[in-house]
């Protein structure tokens, strides 16, 4: 399915992370891809997948569904508690 990002929200994140949200397509998608629900937001339901993209690139994204749509909030390197916990499920 693919991935749909606020373009606003794109160049934000890339000044913050620097990088693009279309970074994160293929993640969530990942078979061993780690997903949680994000606890800490009160606006939405939230997820945080810790995954490789299309690029074999490993990224942290955050994400929540809208209208049936898969939508990227953020995408990030993972830290590196996050890529041990990937890659010891491999």
């Amino acid at each position: 399915m693919p991935i749909e990002f606020d373009p606003e929200k794109n160049a934000a994140n890339i000044e913050k992370y620097g990088v693009s949200l279309s970074e994160g397509d293929g993640v969530l998608n990942d078979p061993l891809g780690r997903t949680v629900e994000d606890t800490s937001s009160e606006v939405e339901v939230r997820f945080n997948t810790i995954g490789t993209n299309v690029f074999g690139s490993l990224y942290s994204v955050t994400w929540t569904k809208r209208g049936g749509v898969e939508r990227v909030i953020s995408v990030r390197k993972p830290d590196a508690k996050e890529r041990k916990s990937y890659e010891e499920k491999r």
